[in-house]
């Protein structure tokens, strides 16, 4: 059985050992400017709200909910098809 290089036997992530520094800040920066950008969205929704869309809303974001599910197994089901780790730009990308 093959073992994952960044994992120990027992499920653990090594990324203290693993991870080279400039990937953990890329990483943490990443996820902050997320979180940052989902609270000023947040925002931006609360103030803008009217009561009378908000069938309209629900609606939106169902669809939003669908066609995001749909796009990324499509993606996925390309990717399992054609896709391979000897793509020569891709390749290596998908495999990690």
């Amino acid at each position: 059985m093959r073992h994952h290089p960044e994992t120990e036997l027992n499920g653990r992530v090594k990324n203290d050992e693993t991870c080279p520094i400039g990937k953990r800040i890329q990483e943490v920066v990443c996820v902050v400017v997320c979180l940052l950008l989902m609270l000023v969205d947040l925002c931006l929704l609360i103030y803008h709200f009217e009561s009378s869309s908000a069938a309209v809303l629900v609606m939106a974001g169902l669809a939003g909910i669908v066609t995001a599910d749909f796009a990324s197994g499509m993606l996925h089901w390309a990717a399992d098809s054609w896709g391979s780790v000897d793509m020569p730009v891709l390749g290596k990308v998908s495999a990690s």
